[in-house]
């Protein structure tokens, strides 16, 4: 299999090198330059390119019917992206991994959302999990991956800081959060969001839920109470606890967002 990878950021560098560990003969390319003529020879060509360059980087590509076109955006479907191009190559694909990409990623066991064969093959070469993924829900299923990642950090940037506030140093803060963070992870792959779920709302303490949101500042209150308000939504407080948190949340909630709480009214 000969694959050329267009796009030598995080993402086309992790790429090319796996599959030239996997013993695939891959290429890489930067996609800003002017694209070798003999691409047209690769079984497939990946574009690793940010998403709003990938139709652009597509239409510089020489003409191969022989040759499949795969992109990496999660939040496109091939069609919307490659759809211009389609009748230049033999076929159009998504390749996109659930991977948080650095240097030196490791593909083995990670799920990848792919449309199309060679997409498949490609995610089954580097030792992946290919899953399908339908053109109209690509937007939903990227969504979920910025949760689970982007989203992720930004929220432990968020406890970092608060721990910081309450004095320990930064490091400190940051390794043991993360550490935290790592170990709700290990349970919730293991046994399910009920079962990994701790802390006061799986206990019902409503008095140290209303300590926190005494303490927090409001630009974070409003997270907690909507996390809170999914956390509780898990189940595990028994009655009449569940009800004393359902009561407080609702009461804390601003009142623009106070009609999701509805059902516990």
């Amino acid at each position: 299999m000969k694959v050329a990878v267009v796009g030598q950021g995080a993402l086309g560098s992790a790429l090319a090198a796996a599959l030239s560990e996997a013993g695939v003969d891959a290429r890489a390319c930067p996609g800003r330059a002017p694209l070798p003529a003999d691409l047209a020879g690769a079984d497939a060509v990946i574009l690793a390119v940010r998403d709003e360059a990938i139709a652009q980087v597509a239409a510089r590509l020489p003409p191969a019917p022989g040759s499949a076109v795969l992109h990496c955006s999660g939040a496109y479907s091939a069609a919307e992206l490659l759809g211009a191009v389609a009748t230049r190559f033999g076929a159009i694909g998504r390749l996109h991994p659930l991977l948080s990409i650095v240097a030196g990623a490791d593909f083995r066991g990670v799920v990848f959302a792919v449309e199309g064969a060679a997409a498949r093959a490609i995610a089954e070469r580097l030792g992946g999990r290919p899953v399908d993924v339908p053109p109209e829900r690509a937007a939903l299923y990227h969504a979920a991956a910025a949760l689970a990642a982007g989203h992720l950090v930004a929220l432990l940037d968020v406890a970092i800081e608060l721990a910081a506030a309450a004095g320990l140093d930064s490091d400190a803060a940051r390794h043991g959060l993360c550490a935290l963070a790592r170990s709700a992870l290990d349970n919730l792959e293991a046994h399910g969001p009920a079962g990994a779920l701790t802390g006061p709302f799986a206990r019902g303490d409503a008095a140290v839920v209303a300590r926190h949101l005494t303490a927090l500042p409001e630009d974070v209150r409003g997270i907690y109470l909507a996390l809170g308000h999914r956390a509780l939504a898990l189940g595990g407080a028994r009655e009449p606890d569940r009800a004393r948190l359902a009561a407080l949340l609702r009461d804390a909630f601003p009142a623009m967002v106070r009609p999701h709480f509805r059902e516990e009214k």
